[in-house]
Parts: structure tokens; sequence; C-alpha cells
């Protein structure tokens, strides 16, 4: 009994033999068929990449646009005896962004530690004799 694993793209050596014998050209079509599916994986992560550029320029900016808004607001609020007011316009669009900013970098330290993990070779464990 013979067992074999093969993964990939093209198929076995062997097996590209036996298919470029039975239909000639064969070998040709698995290639293009292989690079054809490298070059569509290729793009769609050159999209993705460039849309999730994209989608944090957006973020930044328009937390930017609400920082400063809500500056402007309390600001006004403030300088027409509204201090309450003033003070929670100031703080609150403050404190939004700083708590968006907090989690996503929590989020990417465990995403990070649990890539780390998943790299890392398994510890070796010890034997009680």
């Amino acid at each position: 009994m013979r067992t074999e694993v093969y993964q990939g793209l093209v198929p076995h050596p062997e097996h590209v033999e036996r298919y470029e014998a039975l239909q000639p050209g064969a070998t040709d079509r698995f290639i293009g068929m292989a690079e054809r599916q490298s070059e569509h994986r290729q793009t769609l992560e050159k999209r993705h990449l460039a849309f999730n550029g994209f989608s944090q320029i957006l973020g930044v900016l328009f937390a930017g646009i609400t920082v400063l808004g809500g500056l402007a607001a309390g600001t006004y609020l403030i300088i027409n005896d509204k201090p309450v007011s003033g003070l929670v316009s100031l703080l609150l669009p403050l404190a939004t962004v700083a708590g968006i900013f907090i989690d996503s970098k929590r989020s990417q330290r465990a995403e990070l530690k649990a890539k780390q993990q998943a790299l890392a070779p398994p510890a070796r464990r010890k034997r009680n004799r």
C-alpha cells in the first residue's frame, strides 16, 4: 500500500505527465490556470490593501473634523456663558476619539499576539520520570 499527499495549484508532476499523454497541451492549461489564479489573488490583495489605506485616511479625517467641531462648539458655548455645555462639547468628542484609538490599539495588539502564537513552535513538554 502506498499513500501520497500533494498540494498545490498544479497537479503532481507524475499526474501532469499522464494528463499530457492523454490530452496534449494539458500541461500548458494547468500552468496557465495556476498563473491566472495567482494573478487574481494578487489583484484582490492589492485592492484590499488600497481600500484599507483609504479607509484609515477617511477615519483620521472624520475624527479630526469631529474633534475640531467639538472644540469650536465648546468654545462658542463657553464664550456665550454656557460653561457646562461648553465643557461637555469640548470633552465629549476628544473622549470618543481617544476611546476609539485605545480600543483599536488593544485589538491590534491582541491580533498580533494571536498571530505570534500561531507561528510559534509548540512548547516542549517536560516528562516526569
